[in-house]
């Protein structure tokens, strides 16, 4: 028994022997490694980025038995001396960055590695509420980048790297300028990261197997503009390819009012909202490697937009010309693909303020749905298929159902398209506001079986095939003054000659066959791709409905000159109260 405590005493001084000498080495060896780390991660920094950045750190803590590492305060960034010079050879990179990170965690090293100079590895890499600022230079300063890099020999790899509760900002314009994207809350992790020997791995998601990236918020004051962008709950997923987004929405930063102030010609405010947007197979090989953006499917779900346009302020002389949709996308520099979009559920609404009564009247287009099939800008792909189609339904004012196909020929540089529309069961009440508010006239009933038009055109014209079925028509002529109730006095002598000698009350009339109309209007360089298709609907049924055109014409001329006669020497109201 004796002997037993005697063998045990031996044990316990053997094994606090050992722990000594344990904690002996490996305060020399955490304090060896903490030398190592402070002299090799500035000096890898620097070889990686050929000297263009540099790190600091204020503290580093080793922890042999779980082989893990922190660093306190580190801050990666540009050395200017060398990016001065890289400006001045015009070879400077295209971004630039500084990050600042409050703590830097890296797990499961495998320390042999570490001092045989074959490269690092370990299990998890976190860093934590990093703040990081991202300025794009000017092109003329990359242009010329002809320089070979050097190959980064030394390999790196992580099972899990983890950016997690971050920040960060990107200057798109100029370095340091006050219209930043806003990028809060920000995560991101990567699986299976690690670099090869060529620092690069096409078949590979930013050096990962796979990963996912979210941000609660992406903010943006968008430069040169009144207008700003944000969009919550962002996502991707390398694995399924996938974007989601909530709440994604385009606004005025001030009110309508103060922006109709500063406007000096006629001009839109627009008011976007996407509840959810959806994109699938977005595929991030050629975005990253070909540095084209090609997806599979887009989902608009229960969007609005609001569109309110001001006729109260100066004609804008600008020419749209080269502003179709087709047009637009022949522009876009990012080369593009989308196999097809879904709009779903969505609501739009296009107000005006007439410059002839000062009020707003609306249109309102509910429950649209849709596809659009075929957006791409990308010669290869249209040269194979040069069709974009969009086929559109939904209810007009509410009750009407409406439907139309639109189609875009992509590589037409004119802007070639055609339009099939077809409005189907309109009531007089449904525009009667509308038509008081815009022309001063009243529709006083009226019973609108079917409206279809055929239309084709480009950027210079439009003509079309209209036909427009209806029946008891009848209109108030107004006078542009109110009786005691705020209601338009009615003009009753004209009022009797319109509805008994110009207009035709029924289409077709009692034992007359169906009216139908050729439009045809050549395209105003100032207006847009909408103003003409509107257009020719206004012509067509101006030829449908009236007998004798020159009559109103003479009617519009006396009109415009009363108008004229009013504004002189009146101060204009831009926005009004009403």
């Amino acid at each position: 028994m004796a002997f037993l405590k005697k063998r045990f005493k031996i044990i316990l001084i053997i094994v606090a022997s050992l722990l000594l000498l344990i904690t002996i080495a490996g305060t020399w060896v955490a304090t060896h490694y903490k030398s190592v780390i402070k002299k090799e991660l500035p000096a890898q920094i620097a070889k990686a980025t050929d000297s263009l950045y540099t790190i600091t750190f204020d503290k580093v803590s080793i922890n042999l038995l779980s082989r893990s590492i922190s660093l306190r305060n580190a801050h990666i960034q540009v050395n200017n001396a060398v990016l001065n010079k890289l400006k001045a050879d015009s070879s400077a990179p295209n971004n630039y960055f500084d990050v600042k990170i409050p703590k830097v965690k890296v797990k499961g090293i495998m320390w042999d590695e570490a001092v045989g100079g074959k490269g690092y590895s370990a299990n998890d890499f976190i860093i934590s509420k990093a703040d990081v600022s991202i300025f794009k230079l000017p092109k003329y300063l990359s242009v010329n980048d002809t320089t070979k890099r050097k190959q980064n020999k030394t390999q790196l790899s992580i099972s899990s790297l983890i950016i997690e509760r971050s920040n960060a900002k990107y200057y798109p314009k100029i370095e340091r300028d006050s219209s930043a994207i806003h990028f809060k809350n920000i995560r991101i992790a990567l699986n299976n990261w690690n670099t090869n020997s060529t620092g690069s791995d096409t078949a590979r998601f930013l050096m990962a197997e796979e990963g996912t990236l979210q941000a609660d918020t992406i903010l943006y004051n968008i430069s040169g503009t009144d207008y700003t962008f944000i969009s919550e709950r962002n996502r991707y997923s390398s694995y399924r390819n996938r974007f989601t987004a909530k709440n994604t929405q385009i606004k005025l930063k001030i009110s309508n009012d103060e922006f109709f102030k500063k406007a000096p010609v006629q001009t839109e405010i627009y008011d976007l909202h996407f509840p959810t947007v959806e994109m699938d197979d977005i595929d991030w090989h050629t975005l990253i490697n070909d540095k084209e953006l090609r997806m599979g499917t887009v989902y608009f779900n229960h969007m609005k937009v609001n569109v309110l346009f001001n006729r109260l302020l100066p004609e804008n002389t600008k020419s749209k010309m080269g502003n179709y949709p087709n047009q637009l996308l022949q522009k876009l520099k990012l080369p593009l693909y989308i196999e097809k979009v879904y709009l779903n559920s969505g609501d739009i609404t296009y107000t005006e303020i007439s410059h002839r009564t000062g009020k707003k009247g609306s249109i309102n287009f509910s429950n649209a749905n849709g596809t659009v099939k075929n957006i791409t800008n990308i010669k290869s792909l249209t040269d194979s298929n040069n069709q974009c189609i969009a086929r559109l339904d939904g209810k007009f004012n509410k009750y009407s159902d409406i439907s139309a196909v639109f189609n875009f020929t992509l590589d037409d540089p004119k802007g070639a398209f055609s339009v099939n529309t077809e409005l189907r069961n309109l009531q007089g009440h449904q525009i009667n506001q509308q038509s008081k508010v815009f022309t001063l006239i009243a529709i006083k009933s009226l019973n609108m079986k079917k409206m279809t038009m055929e239309l084709v055109g480009n950027e210079d014209y439009a003509e079309s095939k209209f036909v427009m079925l209806y029946n008891n028509m009848s209109i108030q002529i107004l006078k542009d003054e109110s009786d005691e109730n705020g209601d338009k006095k009615k003009k009753g002598f004209l009022t009797f000659i319109a509805n008994n000698m110009l207009l035709y009350s029924n289409n077709p009339m009692p034992g007359k066959e169906t009216r139908t109309v050729d439009t045809y209007l050549k395209r105003t360089k100032e207006k847009s791709f909408f103003n003409l298709i509107w257009k020719n609907i206004h012509q067509g049924v101006q030829n449908t409905c009236i007998r004798n055109l020159s009559i109103i014409d003479w009617m519009k001329k006396n009109e415009e000159k009363a108008l004229d006669k009013r504004n002189k020497g009146a101060k204009k109201v831009f926005v009004p109260n009403k």
